[in-house]
């Protein structure tokens, strides 16, 4: 069974192999304090996200390049850079620090009709006129 309310803070997590979805916390109501986590030998970085199921899950994500340490505070962490020709979403491009419920909201591949270009999507030529 879970527990009804967890709260954390001033929690180091450190991951020796490399992490795909790994649960760290389960509990109906969660805050975060203060927690850090670290993976050395993930490629892609490390990130945390909180799950509307009650989760809190440790990811190296293939969307999402993240720095090998990272440190969710208030409930809040920095966003990672987007990756595989994805973009920010707009309303995460000028934000800093995103909710973990949201981490892995804050990339998107281009719409139809345009292409990834230096960072961004532009339309393709043919639908430009």
């Amino acid at each position: 069974t879970r527990p009804s309310s967890v709260v954390v803070d001033q929690v180091s997590v450190d991951y020796e192999p490399p992490v795909n979805n790994l649960q760290v916390l389960a509990a109906k109501d969660f805050q975060i304090d203060s927690v850090t986590v670290s993976c050395p030998n993930c490629a892609r970085g490390v990130t945390l996200h909180a799950t509307k199921d009650g989760s809190l899950k440790a990811l190296s994500s293939e969307h999402l390049q993240c720095p090998k340490t990272v440190e969710a505070s208030k409930g809040k962490m920095h966003r990672c850079n987007c990756s595989n020709y994805q973009i920010a979403v707009e309303r995460f491009r000028d934000v800093d620090l995103v909710p973990l419920e949201s981490v892995l909201q804050t990339c998107a591949f281009c719409k139809p009709h345009f292409h990834f270009q230096n960072g961004d999507c532009s339309k393709c030529g043919i639908f430009s006129a």
